[in-house]
């Protein structure tokens, strides 16, 4: 019985130790308890909201937005399969990505899209490459694919300088140089926008 008492009363000693360890400063016991009691009736007193709201759509109502989608895909606002120029900086750097890596996708489609001349000249072959720049939203990254004018355009002196602003429209495809594929729109023409 005395070992009961004694160890009943670590217990306690260590529980009061453990929360003079936790608590700091000078705390009222009552105080707390009545803001305790004073937060329990706040939500008690606090009945549930809830708003019945009607379906959106009826099962049998056609909407608007399927008649745009519909009607968008059966009218194209031009000859251009995929028109860069038209999107936010992400979606154009997001979809100029997926077209490097994924160019399968692509292949015969007319594309057109702005961004910055980058020129290239490699002596071995003795070949100009010429390629439109598009950074991302943060400008910290760029992804670009080859372009090559129509054939009255004369190479170096009709092409854009290197670092200015180009808009060119052309027909995506891809070549093998040696062991690596290459993007470009070929047949492409510079676009005043």
């Amino acid at each position: 019985m005395k070992s009961r008492k004694i160890l009943a009363l670590l217990i306690c000693a260590s529980a009061i130790a453990m929360i003079g360890c936790t608590v700091k400063g000078n705390v009222n016991f009552d105080e707390v308890i009545a803001q305790s009691e004073q937060d329990d009736s706040i939500i008690e007193d606090t009945e549930p909201i809830i708003e019945e709201t009607e379906p959106a759509v009826e099962d049998n109502e056609v909407t608007d937005v399927i008649l745009e989608d519909e009607i968008a895909d059966e009218t194209p606002l031009s000859d251009v399969d995929v028109d860069l120029t038209t999107m936010s900086s992400i979606l154009v750097y997001s979809e100029v990505y997926n077209m490097v890596f994924y160019p399968e996708k692509y292949v015969g489609k007319t594309v057109r899209m702005k961004g910055t001349n980058s020129v290239y000249y490699d002596e071995a072959q003795g070949k100009y490459y010429f390629a439109c720049f598009i950074s991302d939203a943060t400008a910290c990254c760029s992804q670009g694919i080859e372009y090559q004018l129509k054939e009255e355009y004369a190479i170096p002196d009709d092409y854009p300088k290197d670092g200015v602003d180009v808009c060119v429209e052309g027909l995506f495809d891809t070549y093998y140089e040696g062991d690596y594929l290459y993007c470009t729109l070929r047949d492409a023409v510079l676009i005043d926008k």
